[in-house]
């Protein structure tokens, strides 16, 4: 079993993920880098929530299959004040209002074209939501 070879000798971790992965994290050694939450499946990012600094006793079943994991380095999350992260919050919901006023916008300009060729989904009405 690989954990078993791991915790006998921790430093074979990029050996034996190049060796046994399936991932193409294979290529760095299985070295995923640093995680943010929603940059993997939820029941991987449930398992790395709970797991303590280090090797996994047991795999971590995932949708893709069984996985080997150690945990290098963990950040807890902290609530930031308003005030630090106002602006950030302002640039988001702007840049969304933009990006679905262009969409409705060109679905509009789609409807009223007459494009052969392919299939564009145009607006049924000028009244978009």
């Amino acid at each position: 079993m690989l954990i078993e070879q791991l915790q006998a000798a921790p430093e074979r971790f990029a050996e034996l993920a190049g060796r046994h992965s399936a991932c193409s994290s294979k290529e760095q050694g299985g070295n995923l880098g640093q995680l943010s939450k929603g940059q993997t499946v939820p029941e991987f990012e449930e398992a790395l929530a709970l797991m303590p600094i280090g090797l996994a006793t047991s795999p971590v079943n995932t949708r893709y299959g069984f996985h080997v994991v150690e945990l290098v380095h963990k950040v807890e999350g902290a609530l930031l004040p308003f005030a630090q992260v106002r602006q950030r919050i302002a640039d988001y919901l702007e840049q969304k209002a933009y990006r679905r006023a262009l969409s409705q916008y060109l679905q509009i300009l789609i409807s009223e074209a007459v494009i052969e060729g392919i299939e564009l989904d145009g607006a049924d009405s000028p009244l978009l939501q």
